[in-house]
């Protein structure tokens, strides 16, 4: 649920001209803009960090329960090939955008 804040300043903003929004918009937009440079590659860097040590420690421990009867090794295996489909679906090349 929207706060107070939110709402009363969705309202000044749609309040205003478009001329007006596109004025604000370019004002502020370094606030807007996506991260660039480094940032951006930090945050690629720590979410594939994540995600492969998602990879090894859910097939690891998959791997030790296949011998078990409880038969919890496919819940883990799962979680381990969820997080190796985030890691290609992130990889893959945009069917739209040259790279």
């Amino acid at each position: 649920m929207a706060s107070a804040e939110a709402v009363g300043a969705n309202a000044a903003f749609e309040s205003l001209s478009t001329i007006e929004q596109k004025q604000f918009i370019e004002q502020h937009k370094v606030l807007l803009d996506q991260p660039k440079g480094m940032s951006l590659t930090a945050i690629w860097i720590m979410v594939l960090i994540v995600l492969g040590g998602t990879i090894f420690l859910f097939g690891f421990l998959g791997y030790r329960q296949l011998n078990d009867a409880d038969g919890g090794a496919e819940a883990l295996f799962g979680l381990a090939t969820l997080a190796l489909g985030a890691i290609v679906g992130l990889l893959a090349p945009s069917p739209t955008g040259a790279r």
